[in-house]
């Protein structure tokens, strides 16, 4: 009896993965906007395709506790990040945009992924212009917006893998360019 207690005791205090909106309470002071389920279908789409799933009203929660911090009013610029793979940037983004743009709200979303680009597949529109070129001079700025199925979403993908990607998202005309679409 004493070694199963035992065990269970010294795994929960050596883990180190957040499982609960409770962990995330418990440790931290930041304001939980919402939570969304985990997804495993192919569609990453969700808000656009299956409007009535609870993923989809997960997203409008989200975006509804956003307007009341004044989304709409004064913070314009919401940042989707994470320092792994596959832990939902892009499904996040493309749901959260969405979900803004179908309540008629205006939104770009920057492609700046530079080393491993995905954005532009999900909604269908050509990775060939973009950020990176945006960046090093070689487009300008209404050549690299693309406009998606989604009305009032549009895209600036991030282009061609540069040899310098850190580089160029260190450039001070990545904080002009948030000024200017803000």
């Amino acid at each position: 009896l004493f070694l199963p207690f035992a065990f269970l005791t010294v795994r929960a205090y050596t883990r180190t993965t957040v499982d609960s909106r409770e962990d995330i309470e418990r440790l931290t002071r930041v304001p939980i906007l919402g939570v969304v389920g985990h997804h495993s279908g192919g569609d990453r789409m969700v808000v656009a395709h299956k409007p009535k799933s609870a993923i989809a009203e997960a997203f409008r929660s989200i975006r509804a506790n956003l307007m009341f911090l004044g989304l709409s009013e004064k913070h314009k610029t919401i940042l989707v990040t994470s320092s792994v793979g596959g832990e939902g940037k892009s499904f996040t983004t493309l749901n959260l945009a969405a979900v803004l743009a179908l309540q008629h709200h205006k939104v770009v979303i920057l492609g700046m992924d530079l080393r491993k680009p995905q954005l532009f597949r999900e909604l269908a529109v050509s990775n060939e212009n973009g950020l990176s070129k945006l960046l090093t001079g070689q487009s300008r700025l209404n050549e690299v917006i693309c406009t998606t199925s989604i009305e009032g979403l549009d895209l600036i993908p991030s282009g061609p893998v540069p040899p310098n990607p850190s580089e160029l998202l260190a450039k001070t005309e990545v904080g002009e360019l948030l000024a200017e679409l803000g």
